[in-house]
């Protein structure tokens, strides 16, 4: 657990980069649940043609809570797997067996990293689709002269 909590737990001269890669997507997960936040607050405001509709907003609420258990989960699976290599470090026995029992968990903490880089990228895809369609929505219709 050394490992992923200090920079020089892995013996890496200029960084951890499982560090680093676990604080990158907690950054970019933040990032999307303030624009997602930001998002549900100019839904929640508009009363322009183009708000969505109550079932909307609630479909919406619902994918939002949904990826969010999704994170908890993943999360909770990291803890877990961080859990085993501070086991792993503690524990007597064959320096082999500690190394490949370390290895197996950073296999799977890299796996959930492609994982939550995946989930990330769908929510990205899906809030450029939303911005695009809030900004189609509220422009304004075309004026055309009547003679």
């Amino acid at each position: 657990m050394t490992s992923v909590l200090y920079g020089s737990g892995l013996n890496y001269q200029t960084g951890n980069p499982v560090r680093s890669e676990i604080r990158q997507i907690e950054r970019r997960v933040n990032d999307l649940v303030s624009s997602f936040e930001d998002l549900k607050k100019g839904f929640a405001g508009g009363a322009s043609t183009g708000a969505p509709s109550a079932a909307t907003s609630t479909e919406f609420e619902g994918r939002i809570q949904k990826i969010s258990d999704d994170f908890q989960s993943v999360h909770g699976s990291l803890s877990s797997i961080l859990g085993r290599l501070d086991r792993a470090e503690g524990s007597a026995g064959d320096f082999g067996s500690r190394i490949s029992r370390i290895e197996s968990s950073q296999l799977g903490a890299s796996s959930m990293v492609m994982e939550q880089r995946s989930i990330i990228d769908r929510l990205v895809g899906r809030i450029e689709k939303l911005e695009a369609a809030a900004a189609a929505a509220s422009a304004p219709a075309p004026v055309t002269a009547t003679e």
